[in-house]
């Protein structure tokens, strides 16, 4: 799994991300909207970074669920390492730990996203992809173990 950028509301995490983890975190300022009804949820997030704008969205069942251990909702969610370069490319590992997070069932979603501005130029021609699999889940607290480097092989 690779990340091109994490947008976060929070300046430290993004700080402790990069700076520690080498990972792609940036503070963005980020909105929510949640609809429950007794047939669906609603969830959006609308988000705004580097003078670009998005907003992601979907509807889903009401009822929340556990992913089967053998399905990519569970493996998506409940995978425990992370992997990255530092800045001198050297190989690291850091644990994540959370509970499996419960999922909601996702019936339709959206993506209007200004690629170029939000993710760099390069990344612009994903506003005509379609993305593969949509992924609700409740979250929770994490905890991030001390990343440790891989010894080369």
């Amino acid at each position: 799994m690779v990340f091109f950028r994490e947008l976060v509301r929070s300046r430290r995490v993004a700080f402790v991300a990069r700076s520690i983890y080498n990972e792609p975190y940036f503070r963005a300022h980020i909105g929510e909207s949640i609809e429950r009804a007794d047939d669906a949820l609603r969830v959006a997030y609308d988000f705004e970074i580097f003078g670009g704008r998005g907003r992601m969205s979907v509807q889903a069942d009401p009822v929340s669920t556990t992913p089967d251990e053998d399905s990519p909702e569970h493996w998506f969610k409940k995978h425990q390492w992370g992997y990255g370069l530092t800045r001198r490319v050297q190989s690291l590992r850091y644990e994540v730990r959370h509970p499996v997070w419960a999922c909601q069932r996702v019936r339709s979603a959206t993506i209007e996203v200004d690629w170029a501005r939000v993710y760099g130029p390069d990344r612009s021609v994903l506003a005509a992809a379609k993305p593969v699999s949509t992924l609700l889940a409740a979250g929770s607290p994490i905890e991030v173990r001390t990343a440790e480097p891989l010894d080369a092989a």
